[in-house]
């Protein structure tokens, strides 16, 4: 067994901007806010660097592989700032 971790982020430089847009996309999806959602599934929001912080305490615990989920309705967006920033950070971290 290969211990993983599957979350939602949304990125964006603006910490709250990120939180609402969270908050939306969970309450559109789930019809549940992202303090009713927060016990049961991982979620993160802010800038690329706040992400990859808690993204690399998972890694740091075990994880070997991730699967990140985008936390907004706007996915093309979202899915860009995760692959063009959040992930070769995390890489950098850990690739040594």
């Amino acid at each position: 067994m290969t211990p993983a971790l599957y979350a939602t982020l949304a990125v964006d430089t603006d910490r709250e901007r990120a939180r609402r847009e969270l908050d939306h996309y969970l309450r559109q999806y789930y019809g549940r806010t992202l303090e009713q959602m927060s016990p049961l599934q991982a979620y993160a929001w802010g800038s690329a660097e706040e992400c990859v912080e808690w993204l690399a305490e998972y890694v740091r615990a075990g994880a070997r592989h991730v699967i990140l989920r985008v936390g907004s309705l706007r996915s093309a967006s979202g899915l860009k700032e995760i692959a063009d920033q959040v992930l070769p950070m995390l890489r950098d971290r850990f690739d040594r």
